[in-house]
This record gives structure tokens, sequence and C-alpha cells, in this order.
């Protein structure tokens, strides 16, 4: 069976909130957003981004009374041929390469990011989960909430709980707050 840990799986020390509406049905922007099949894309929105690569998938359980919204499954055991009462959801691996400014801007650093995409596709949640490959332990932990408002508009509400060294938080904090509002403000691009 499958562990997880509470979410997000450690003690947080950055952190970014943000909502935008899209005008299109939930469905289109869960599949578009919230799944493997818009996740190169989505990712690709981010000025950061300069490289990123699928790899393969597997699928993970968590307890019928869990939900994506509590749990951190990055690390869990493959529920692949697993005879299970728990829920199964889709886990899609991937590589991200960012480039991050730092320095104010005099240097750019490249990190290598190694992570998951989990979604719910009933309860309309995706967790995307990170942490570099090597070098300075950077994770992320993000909750995507899919909520529909009318029949061609959603709302998607991002949680962003990171963990960074003490001595790079501010910076972290900063890059990770503006980031993110720029990102997911792009999203309306992807239809």
């Amino acid at each position: 069976m499958s562990s997880h840990l509470p979410a997000p799986g450690f003690e947080p020390n950055f952190f970014s909130d943000y909502s935008i509406i899209l005008d299109h049905s939930v469905a289109d922007v869960f599949t578009v957003v919230g799944t493997s099949a818009g996740h190169k894309r989505v990712t690709r929105l981010s000025t950061m981004c300069s490289g990123f690569e699928l790899l393969h998938n597997d699928t993970i359980a968590i307890s019928q009374a869990s939900s994506l919204k509590d749990v951190s499954v990055r690390t869990a055991s493959s529920a692949e041929n697993e005879e299970t009462p728990m829920r199964v959801l889709p886990r899609q691996f991937f590589v991200l390469q960012e480039t991050a400014p730092v320095l104010f801007g005099l240097l750019k650093v490249q990190v290598t990011l190694a992570g998951t995409l989990t979604w719910d596709e009933e309860f309309k949640i995706t967790l995307y989960e990170s942490k570099p490959k090597s070098g300075l332990e950077i994770l992320v932990w993000k909750r995507r909430v899919f909520e529909r408002l009318e029949e061609k508009r959603t709302k998607v509400t991002e949680t962003v709980r990171g963990k960074c060294p003490v001595w790079l938080r501010g910076i972290v904090q900063r890059q990770t707050r503006s980031g993110h509002i720029a990102h997911m403000d792009a999203y309306h691009t992807l239809f």
C-alpha cells in the first residue's frame, strides 16, 4: 500500500496563494491546467522555465477519506498492479530546468528540478511537487483547486508552500510571489 505524508511534507518557510477566473468550462480548464495533457504548456508559461521534459507516469493510492489537498505524494510508492480499496490517482513525473536571476539580476543560475504532477479528476484538484536534482534544497508543494462558477467560468486557486535555506528565504519569497502571480495571470493564453 502506498504511503503519503501530511501536506506539504515539510515545514514551509515561503508561501503564495493566488486565484484567477478563466472564461472556460471547468472540464476544459482542468484538462489543460490540471493534468499531464497541458502540463508542458502550463510550465513553459513561466519566464524562468528554460527546459521541460515529461518522464514516465504511474499511479498512487490515497485513502478514500484523504484528498490531494491534504497530502504530499511525490515520494509515495507506485500503486501499479495493486489491488486496493483506496483511491488510485494518476501521477506524471517530469524534469524542469529553471534559470533564476541572482545578485540583483547580475547572474543567472540554472537549476534542474525533478517533480511530479498528481491529479484527482473527481474532485478537480492537482498537486505539483518538486525538488532540485542537486544543489540547494528548495522544495515546492503547489495545490491547484478548480471550481465551477458558471457553465463557462472556472476559478483556479493555487496554494504554494515551499522550503529553502533560511539565508535565501527573502529572495525566494519575493520571486515566488511575483512569479506565481505572473504565471497564473498568463493561463488565459492557453485557451
